[in-house]
């Protein structure tokens, strides 16, 4: 399937994780992280190799801080409509973070038998995190309750990075599988799958939706910018 009239889709390299546009736009040409914007002055990236989270000027660009140190290949950060933040990480099992803006552990889960990518709250207010390896969209709620982990969806690839539009169908990218972008209705169905021709390619695993209906991708390694 192709994409629909007056939506377009625009691919930038060398991106981890993106989410945001103003994130992609910002950044996507030059970190390979997982990225989420706090609000409108910053912007929160994870590098898992260094095991960090680190806060940038979303104006400059600019590196304020360190928010977070220390972790075990941090892959997706996230943040609710309450500013709390959510980091995923993977050692042996996977885990999901919940910070306050101090940058203290307010609560977490472990454990998880899934390496967890990309992190975002949906319009329910519950979690949506990929499950790349098991090719499903994972939903917990915000209490992080082992109870309320549940398969929302699951599909034909790898998810590695999600997003809402302001309808709340949900945008995935995945990869290892095509390398296309695979969009959900609010119940969790199929309704079409863009850029299934080969022209992403790169790894895709950043997201973003603008107001006119844009879609910027971003990838982890290299490849030149493409808009369908």
């Amino acid at each position: 399937m192709g994409s629909p009239e007056h939506t377009s889709l625009h691919s930038f390299p060398n991106t981890r994780g993106l989410t945001g546009l103003s994130t992609c736009l910002a950044l996507g040409l030059s970190l390979a992280t997982c990225l989420s914007p706090v609000h409108s002055a910053i912007i929160l990236s994870a590098n898992y190799l260094e095991g960090t989270i680190s806060a940038w000027d979303s104006q400059s660009f600019n590196s304020i801080s360190t928010f977070a140190s220390g972790l075990t290949q941090p892959l997706g950060v996230g943040v609710d409509n309450a500013g709390f933040i959510y980091v995923t990480t993977f050692d042996t099992t996977g885990s999901i973070l919940k910070y306050n803006t101090g940058g203290a552990v307010v609560d977490s889960i472990t454990g998880l038998p899934f390496r967890p990518y990309a992190i975002t709250e949906g319009p329910d207010g519950f979690l949506y995190t990929a499950d790349a390896s098991g090719q499903r969209i994972v939903r917990i709620n915000t209490d992080l309750d082992s109870g309320s982990l549940s398969t929302w969806t699951t599909m034909v690839g790898q998810p590695t990075a999600l997003e809402f539009d302001s309808a709340g169908n949900l945008f995935v990218t995945t990869a290892a599988n095509g390398d296309d972008v695979q969009k959900f209705s609010p119940t969790g169905t199929l309704l079409q799958v863009l850029a299934d021709d080969g022209t992403l390619g790169g790894f895709p695993s950043g997201i973003a939706l603008d107001a006119d209906g844009d879609i910027y991708v971003g990838r982890s390694f290299n490849g030149a910018d493409v808009a369908l």
